[in-house]
């Protein structure tokens, strides 16, 4: 069947991680420094698990609240902490924690030529595993690469994640093609076994070799992708 979309990860595949360590070390700073200020004794939170105990705390759906997974994920933690945090405060944490994460991610600078060449001939839609979308929204339009999108799907708005296959859904529908007409880059191993989940093509963003999965087409860096797409 003849490829006529391209959807794409975010994170990994047209961001790039700076340091990712440094990343997560000021994203757990941020967030004791956030409560500090607003009064809060943060002694008995563990810095060195902090994120790993922040994500893997188990997140209650409140359809009575306008929070994104992310925020609600904030407002879960602090009760474990006996911490009752506002919505005024658990937006400053959220403002503090993902900007600072943030400031060590940046664009592939390959990502708007690449884009730009291959929608002239393919549909293109961003899927995306993410808590807090507005924050995505944000930073596609800080790079001005919003517009080269067809769809966007973020995780944190439909409440379902890669490697699920219905968090393609969204994007198929909206432009109208069949799994097999799409290729899927990203680079992780849950891109690469959502797209085969869905029925699409995966390929797998492979900057520093030794990536996930052996069985799966690889492009060192975005720039082959059109190559790709036209020898398909």
């Amino acid at each position: 069947m003849e490829v006529r979309g391209v959807f794409f990860d975010l994170y990994g595949t047209l961001l790039i991680y700076d340091n990712l360590e440094q990343g997560w070390y000021d994203w757990r700073k941020a967030f004791v420094d956030t409560l500090t200020n607003f009064g809060f004794d943060c002694r008995n939170i563990n810095f060195d698990t902090l994120v790993e105990d922040f994500f893997k705390f188990p997140l209650e759906i409140d359809s009575n609240d306008d929070y994104t997974p992310y925020e609600r994920r904030l407002a879960q933690f602090g009760k474990q902490f006996g911490y009752t945090l506002d919505s005024r405060l658990i937006s400053k944490i959220t403002d503090a924690t993902v900007g600072s994460w943030h400031r060590h991610i940046s664009l592939d600078p390959d990502v708007p030529t690449v884009l730009a060449e291959i929608r002239r001939m393919n549909k293109i839609a961003l899927v995306s595993n993410f808590d807090h979308p507005p924050y995505v929204y944000r930073i596609l339009e800080k790079y001005d690469i919003i517009g080269l999108f067809d769809h966007i799907t973020i995780s944190g708005e439909i409440g379902v994640e890669k490697p699920h296959p219905a968090v393609f859904a969204p994007s198929l529908k909206a432009t109208g093609l069949e799994p097999g007409q799409v290729i899927f880059v990203g680079d992780s191993k849950e891109d690469i076994k959502g797209a085969k989940n869905v029925g699409m093509i995966p390929v797998l963003i492979d900057r520093n070799g030794g990536g996930v999965e052996a069985d799966v087409i690889r492009i060192e860096n975005l720039s082959q992708l059109p190559d790709l797409i036209s020898g398909t």
